[in-house]
C-alpha cells in the first residue's frame, strides 16, 4: 500500500507541476532540446521599372496619379537633327527637362487631350514653341516643334511610365 501512496503523491505533483507551468508533461517533453522559430514574412519592394505608356491604361494627365515621371526614348525625325534635347523626362504638369538637368523647362503645360506642350526649346533654327501628342493606350507619340509659327521639326517616340 506503501508503493501505491507513493506513486498516487508522485503522480499528483506531477500533475501539479504540470498545471503550475502552464502545460503537461507531454508538451515539456516537446520542448527539451528542439528550438521552434518563427518565419518572419520579408516585405517585398517591387521597383517598377518603365512601363509601355500604351500599358499604362490612363491618359498622360491621369497617370500622373501613379507615376513619378515619363521618359521619352527612341527618337526619330528631324527634330534629332535640329539638336532637339533627346533624353527629356516629362516629371509634372508645369516641367520638362533633360536627365542631367541642363535644359529645363517650367513653361510646361499639359492638356485633357494628351498634349504636351512647352516654350523656348534651343534648337538649331531658334527657341522653338513644340508640343508632344500622347494618346492613351498607345505607347508612340509625335512631336511638332515651331518657330514663330513655322514648323521647323517633327518627331515620334516611345513614352515610358515610371516611377522612382
Amino acid at each position: 500500500m506503501k508503493k501505491i501512496t507513493a506513486l498516487l503523491a508522485l503522480m499528483l505533483l506531477v500533475f501539479t507541476l504540470g498545471a503550475c507551468t502552464g502545460g503537461t508533461t507531454d508538451d515539456a517533453a516537446d520542448t527539451t532540446g528542439e528550438t521552434t522559430t518563427e518565419e518572419v514574412a520579408e516585405e517585398v519592394v517591387e521597383e517598377t521599372g518603365p512601363i509601355a505608356f500604351a500599358d499604362v491604361g490612363k491618359g498622360i494627365m491621369d497617370a500622373k496619379e501613379d507615376f513619378d515621371h515619363f521618359t521619352f526614348e527612341e527618337w526619330e525625325g528631324t527634330c534629332v537633327d535640329q539638336e532637339f534635347p533627346t533624353n527629356i523626362i516629362y516629371t509634372s504638369a508645369n516641367m520638362i527637362k533633360t536627365v542631367d538637368e541642363e535644359y529645363v523647362e517650367d513653361l510646361t503645360s499639359v492638356d485633357f487631350t494628351g498634349r504636351i506642350r512647352f516654350d523656348e526649346v534651343p534648337l538649331t533654327s531658334g527657341a522653338a514653341e513644340c508640343t508632344i501628342k500622347t494618346t492613351s493606350g498607345v505607347t508612340k507619340a509625335e512631336l511638332t516643334c515651331s518657330v514663330e509659327e513655322e514648323e521647323v521639326c517633327t518627331a515620334t517616340m516611345k513614352v515610358y511610365a515610371q516611377t522612382k
